[in-house]
């Protein structure tokens, strides 16, 4: 007989908080102006202080969990050695003091994925990532309906976000989760296909074009995901579904689509794009082996992207592509890194499928998907709080073939998820 202790109210409610507060950042975020854009949710004292005692009332949850923690650090060492390296690259960045706040900042968000890992299966995730996404697109619509002077801007749309782009990233990942939440809890359906058509109008109505492009390839994705989930061929299917994906993206990125950009009213350098990224791999080339260091290379007029944002003058504070931002801050081998963990992650959500070829089995890959969708043309999930969250803990969650499903003793393991609040386990 297996016995599985699922998390409690007050345990769910505060993991809620901290996913709410990581994606849609606090008050101090909503009220913000447009034009105070580089003002983001990163630089908030409530929210970094928040996260960080919220995150500390979950830490009794691993005690006598062990054998979790432990699986939970072997199955992605990748992980931890880019992990390593953020948390050490204060040493060598050109700005230690900032590096030292964002390093603390991000530490407390990769042991918040870790509690996640071992006390919620994928399922229970995705109803509470569904939840917060919820309440966030209810309040987006209010700001922008009933608040437009903080809601709504010359260039788009803005919610509770602080820049128009900001609220395409909500809205998009919003829209893809809610189609994944309406096919796994048929109870609520009606409620997700209302706020995935509520989320639809606000990335329509924020002009995010990058993050339109994003969301509408990765729901093709899903499609063909859907189709092929329990099929021999599904391997295939996503290899050539992400490949096709990556390749449309990175020919809009690049502006090679020509009538795609005129169509989305886009210009030659996708908004600057281009030019950006040729100064920024200049930069990357001074800095090959380990970068600038986390947050030392954005840190404003006097930070070593001096030249970059007075050449490129519209409002940069990242490298609107993930793999370079990477690079950036901790260098090649730090991409190198993230790349390993990228790909083992897709492989092991394209196993996980057919053991558990329901919409909840196929959230890790749609994710994955939307992930790279958006590291293309902007920061991806290494540069959003509540995207590396998601991210880290599926990197964490995620069994590889091949791994033992028994405990020390004979005892099994339960076969989806041997670590989600495992009390006992009795043959």
């Amino acid at each position: 007989m297996r016995v599985v202790e699922h998390p409690g109210l007050l345990e769910t409610s505060i993991v809620f908080v901290v996913l709410f507060m990581a994606q849609f950042g606090t008050p101090v975020n909503w009220t913000t102006p447009f034009v105070q854009l580089g003002q983001n949710q990163r630089g908030n004292p409530l929210l970094v202080y928040g996260s960080l005692a919220l995150v500390g009332a979950l830490l009794p949850t691993l005690v006598g969990r062990g054998d979790a923690v432990v699986l939970a650090l072997h199955r992605s060492p990748a992980l931890w050695m880019l992990i390593g390296m953020i948390s050490l690259s204060f040493v060598w960045s050109e700005q230690p003091t900032t590096s030292v706040v964002k390093i603390v900042s991000f530490v407390v968000l990769c042991l918040f994925a870790l509690i996640l890992a071992v006390r919620f299966d994928v399922r229970d995730l995705l109803a509470v990532l569904a939840a917060v996404l919820a309440v966030g697109t209810v309040m987006n619509l209010v700001w922008v309906i009933g608040l437009p002077s903080w809601g709504q801007s010359s260039v788009g749309w803005t919610g509770i976000a602080v820049g128009k782009n900001d609220l395409g990233n909500d809205a998009s990942i919003s829209m893809l989760v809610f189609i994944v939440a309406s096919r796994e809890f048929l109870r609520w359906r009606f409620l997700f296909y209302s706020l995935s058509a509520i989320a639809l109008a606000l990335l329509l109505g924020s002009q995010s074009k990058t993050s339109l492009a994003a969301g509408m390839l990765t729901f093709c994705c899903f499609i063909v995901f859907r189709v092929f989930r329990a099929r021999r061929t599904l391997f295939g299917a996503v290899v050539v579904a992400v490949i096709v994906s990556s390749v449309l993206a990175v020919l809009f990125a690049t502006a090679n689509l020509f009538l795609l950009t005129t169509y989305l009213d886009k210009d030659i350098t996708l908004s600057g794009r281009t030019e950006l990224w040729a100064w920024i791999l200049d930069d990357i080339a001074n800095r090959p082996v380990l970068g600038y260091g986390f947050g030392g290379y954005w840190n404003g007029y006097f930070s070593p992207s001096h030249d970059v944002i007075v050449v490129n003058s519209w409002g940069i504070n990242h490298a609107h592509n993930a793999f370079f931002e990477i690079a950036l801050s901790v260098g090649l081998v730090g991409l190198g890194f993230f790349t390993v963990v990228l790909v083992r992650s897709f492989g092991r959500a394209i196993r996980h499928v057919p053991r558990n070829p329901t919409p909840a089995g196929l959230f890790p890959l749609v994710y994955l998907t939307f992930a790279l969708m958006v590291s293309i043309t902007e920061s991806g999930v290494f540069n959003n709080r509540s995207g590396w969250i998601v991210f880290m803990y599926l990197a964490l969650v995620l069994r590889p073939s091949g791994e033992a499903t028994r405990r020390p003793g004979g005892a099994e393991w339960l076969d989806l998820r041997p670590s989600l609040g495992l009390e006992s386990v009795d043959s």
